[in-house]
């Protein structure tokens, strides 16, 4: 399963592959990785020694982007990325011109968040651009606030042929009609463990697509209110097995309880497959792309109850399903592309190449070297 920033420099990569000769340095989970590979995306990794505030301790990564530098015409930082940042703070890729993709922030560990000021600001001050999600970040977020000049909405996009499969019967798989998905990595921020919570004392069932440290305690949990034959931790899947799954669902469920949540991508797949969704009322991009009353029902973060109200309440109408999973489809399709999204990565890189050479972006025809730079997990290659 592929998801976060590295999710999204896979489809950057294919979707600039005529106009940009790409390459992406990532940081691993573990000590022995060399090479994360995804699909089609083969990215050199740094071996990470645990993680912080979050995030891998690839401490040789600033060495390994060091030697990467000279090789590309662009840089495009997906962050939060404390190492990245420090390395450009430190001026490693002054000569080349920056992008910044923010994909969130870091709430977890306050004690330290002086420290992320001072790398964030640091770093979306030397940054040509700042690529967003949503407008609304740009008004919420105070660093982002500091550079609203340079920031640029970009939407995320989904390629909608990906969820061209053949008509699926119930069969065996979901032929009850009450099949909620969720995923993604197994963190506290998630909120998964509200949606095993909702589910007591309730008939739906609930799947769960994911890996990651809270695994031990959602068992547990599940195991606690007795509800093992409803409630499934799924682990992590294939690209394809996660698509189809979303196609298969009656209900696919985003309970995510922090604002380090700003938009969610699953959320806007789920939708391309023509999903009804329960998400959360956070202050961030999620309850716009899919909004209360027309494909979602949004409930406060961290309510189990009026969780799994509004799960029950779809389980129970198969006509306002389909209507709001209609009503889904029709607004990813026609808001959230890929081709949109592929349009307007391109123009802000040329655009931020134009500004650092001083010439007009219609000028650039030539095909560039781009190394995109994140955190991300992913299949080793040794």
């Amino acid at each position: 399963m592929v998801g976060g920033p590295l999710a999204v420099i896979r489809d950057i990569f294919a979707g600039l592959k005529e106009g940009f000769a790409s390459a992406a340095l990532v940081s691993a989970s573990s000590v022995h990785r060399r090479e994360i590979v995804i699909n089609d995306l083969q990215a050199a990794a740094g071996s990470s020694f645990g993680r912080a505030i979050g995030l891998p301790k690839a401490l040789i990564l600033p060495w390994q982007l060091l030697r990467q530098i000279a090789k590309h015409d662009l840089l495009a930082l997906h962050g939060p990325f404390p190492l990245a940042e420090l390395a450009i703070v430190f001026g490693f890729a002054r000569c080349k011109p920056l992008i910044v993709h923010w994909h969130g922030d870091v709430v977890a560990h306050r004690s330290k968040r002086w420290l992320r000021n001072v790398l964030e600001r640091k770093t979306l001050r030397r940054a040509e651009a700042i690529v967003v999600s949503d407008h609304m970040l740009i008004d919420a977020m105070p660093q982002l606030n500091e550079h609203a000049g340079k920031c640029r909405v970009v939407p995320f996009g989904i390629d909608a042929a990906k969820f061209n499969w053949p008509q699926f019967t119930a069969g065996h798989i979901n032929d009850r009609g009450r099949l909620v998905l969720a995923c993604g990595p197994l963190v506290p921020q998630k909120g998964f463990d509200v949606l095993i919570r909702s589910a007591v004392n309730r008939s739906f069932e609930v799947w769960i697509i994911g890996e990651g440290p809270e695994r031990p305690k959602l068992q547990r949990l599940i195991d606690e209110f007795g509800v093992s034959d409803r409630i499934r931790l799924l682990g992590s899947v294939p690209d394809c097995e996660r698509l189809k799954l979303m196609c298969i669902a009656d209900v696919f469920a985003m309970p995510s309880r922090t604002d380090a949540e700003t938009f969610g991508l699953v959320q806007l797949e789920a939708m391309t497959a023509g999903r009804p969704i329960v998400n959360t009322a956070l202050d961030t991009a999620v309850p716009r792309v899919a909004r209360h009353g027309i494909e979602a029902i949004t409930v406060p973060p961290d309510d189990a109850g009026q969780l799994g109200e509004a799960i029950d309440a779809l389980i129970r109408d198969p006509e306002r399903r389909r209507c709001m999973g209609h009503a889904a489809q029709a607004r990813a399709a026609a808001r959230y592309s890929a081709s949109t999204f592929n349009a307007s990565t391109e123009m802000v890189y040329r655009e931020a190449m134009a500004a650092r050479a001083k010439c007009p972006a219609a000028g650039i025809t030539l095909k560039h070297d781009a190394l995109s730079i994140g955190p991300a997990r992913g299949r080793p290659r040794r």
